[in-house]
């Protein structure tokens, strides 16, 4: 009887909680013109799921605006028995880690070598030699082990036709699929049409079709006989980790860093493949990226599927490893509503790092009474403060956002409009879209002319969208900052696509 009474109470408990989480709790973010958090395909995204636990016992006073900082500890608080979290009227009493000193920019090695230099170099300091010589090699491994391990070719096949590739010849195809981003045809075997519609004779100047695809289906980026059991990244992860230390290498983050994500699409059968009801492209890849203030890319990590990395893709523990190379400075971590939360606010605190993003109405242990009041005028303000400085602030625009800080307190600022006038937010708000915008505009660019097919394996498709797209943004990013020079980013694909399809054995640079 007692086991039976205790299971009822407890059922009740989580249904009170439940109830409190409706639908519209997971869309906090607000879009218009001024305000523009990344948050699309946030609420589509895989939520890590809600442990049910027995109601809080929750103790609340006196919401006197007008209480003062003396209140302290008596009025206006929340506790939670569960993490003893007590939330209080803001007062200020955010971390501080000093002046940010560390040096920020490009590299100084690459400013007194490419100074002068041309789009190409600048993508070849980014994509180096040695990995196009890598692809090569891995390449004419894998052609290697098809002809010896499929016995039952058919006499027609072109893989009878393999010839060894050189580094030289991966560039020109490489150079060719970017070509193919930046002139639409509707099949790849049309570049090499004679039909009057769609002839150009750029893509048999640079390589025959039957080379070509040949090349597109040998094209490999690790060894097979190598794949450790339940490996599923084998296949694109040497490729990820030699451009990522060329990435850190290159740049050096300022005050500010962003951590986002990017779905590459994909329709296919995949064990690792996403959906996100929110995107244009609804089903695809994951992958989580490091990105400073001004859009430029650090680091990257594919999410290999739930049941791979238990405990190791959560959003606190993705926002840890993506951070590790830059924390304990005094930098600023943005974030979107998948990602923040009180845990990884506490754990960035403790390495000396702040954290500001967008927050989810049912994240755990934050203060509901600022989380889930909706009904407050426009530009109103609600927020409390805990006692490590970590603020909640809930602002109504039009309609309701939801933030998190660890270095704001609930000031406002005047931000200006396109039109003249001005708008007040709060500070957070404002620094957030400062801090987002420049991302959201690096992966707008790399959407331009994106040479991503439909028949192309997934990790084809990765390699494509991280030699081809992140790289070369990057690649963008070193040669405006490093020049001064003011180029579209097509001028500059374009540049680096002549490059790339000029390249002999002879003649590589």
């Amino acid at each position: 009887m007692l086991r039976r009474a205790w299971a009822i109470l407890t059922l009740k408990a989580e249904m009170m909680i439940l109830r409190d989480m409706s639908d519209e709790d997971t869309d906090d973010s607000v879009r218009d013109k001024d305000f523009q958090p990344s948050s699309e395909g946030e609420s589509s995204r895989d939520d890590a799921q809600q442990n049910r636990k027995k109601a809080s016992a929750i103790m609340t006073y006196s919401n006197n605006p007008s209480t003062s900082e003396d209140d302290f500890g008596e009025a206006n608080t929340q506790v939670n028995d569960e993490n003893n979290d007590t939330w209080y009227l803001p007062r200020g009493q955010q971390m501080q880690f000093g002046e940010f000193r560390e040096y920020f920019g490009v590299s100084p090695t690459v400013i007194e070598e490419l100074v002068q230099g041309h789009p190409k170099n600048f993508y070849m300091a980014v994509v180096e030699d040695s990995i196009f010589q890598m692809i090569a090699d891995q390449t004419n491994i894998y052609a290697t082990q098809q002809l010896e391990n499929h016995s039952n070719i058919s006499a027609s096949s072109r893989l009878h036709q393999w010839n060894a590739t050189s580094s030289a010849e991966i560039k020109r195809f490489f150079g060719l699929i970017a070509y193919m981003g930046l002139v639409k045809i509707p099949y790849i075997k049309d570049y090499w049409s004679r039909d009057p519609i769609f002839k150009t004779e750029f893509a048999s100047i640079v390589m025959p079709r039957n080379r070509f695809e040949i090349l597109l289906r040998m094209i490999h980026f690790a060894n097979n006989d190598e794949c450790r059991e339940g490996d599923r990244l084998h296949k694109i992860q040497g490729l990820v980790d030699k451009l990522v230390q060329n990435f850190e290498a290159l740049y050096h983050p300022g005050e500010s860093v962003c951590a986002d994500e990017l779905l590459i699409p994909f329709g296919g059968r995949l064990i690792m493949r996403q959906y996100m009801k929110q995107k244009r492209h609804k089903y695809g890849i994951k992958l989580f990226k490091l990105c400073t203030g001004h859009g430029y890319t650090l680091r990257l990590k594919i999410y290999a599927g739930k049941n791979l990395e238990v405990g190791k893709t959560t959003p606190t523990s993705v926002v840890m490893e993506l951070c590790e190379s830059v924390l304990n400075v005094g930098r600023t971590v943005y974030t979107d509503n998948w990602y923040t939360s009180i845990d990884l606010a506490n754990k960035l605190l403790d390495k000396r790092t702040h954290l500001v993003g967008t927050l989810r109405r049912n994240k755990k242990n934050v203060p509901k009474e600022v989380t889930q009041k909706s009904e407050i005028k426009r530009g109103e303000i609600i927020s409390k403060e805990n006692i490590k400085g970590i603020t909640v602030l809930n602002w109504k625009d039009k309609r309701n956002v939801i933030m998190l800080s660890t270095k704001h307190t609930n000031e406002t600022v005047d931000v200006p409009k396109r039109n003249g006038e001005s708008v007040t937010k709060p500070k957070v708000v404002a620094d957030y879209n400062k801090a987002k915008s420049s991302v959201d505009l690096s992966d707008q660019m790399a959407a331009y002319s994106s040479p991503l097919r439909k028949t192309v394996k997934w990790y084809k498709k990765l390699a494509i969208e991280l030699l081809l797209s992140t790289a070369l943004i990057n690649a963008y990013i070193l040669y405006r900052e490093c020049t001064g020079n003011v180029i579209g980013i097509v001028d500059f694909r374009k540049e680096v696509v002549r490059y790339l399809v000029s390249c002999t054995d002879e003649h590589q640079q």
